[in-house]
């Protein structure tokens, strides 16, 4: 026989049965001010305005970060003196080709450096004998 069933009267209410259903909230200073600020902002959406009355909204107010003519510059910023002035000509024929070498350059140093580690990873599965 277990103990459990000795132990407990079997008319009586169990443990859990006496709890309270819901958890008890602490009035915490934090909550009390929540609670005071959606009763205040609730009272003051609720309250009719005066007929004919215009709203007036003001800035937001700032309260931190750099002043307007101290921020960082846009992504891609060019000082004054690389900024270009007028029409900017299409690359030459000079400047195709050399783009193209060294496009054809990487292309290469990829396709030998993929073989190398190819070769390398087949190499080392080979049996020694």
């Amino acid at each position: 026989m277990s103990p459990s069933k000795k132990s407990e009267p079997a008319d009586s209410p169990g443990v859990l049965s006496s709890l309270p259903r819901t958890r008890p909230q602490r009035a915490s200073p934090r909550r009390a001010a929540a609670r005071k600020a959606a009763a205040a902002g609730a009272a003051a959406t609720t309250r009719p305005s005066a007929v004919g009355a215009k709203r007036v909204r003001s800035a937001p107010k700032r309260t931190a970060g750099p002043p307007p003519s101290e921020r960082a510059p846009r992504q891609g910023f060019e000082c004054e003196g690389e900024r270009a002035n007028g029409s900017v000509q299409p690359p030459g024929g000079a400047e195709l080709v050399a783009g193209a070498a060294e496009l054809i350059g990487e292309l290469a140093k990829a396709g030998i450096s993929t073989g190398e580690r190819l070769f390398k990873d087949v190499l080392s599965r080979l049996p020694l004998s």
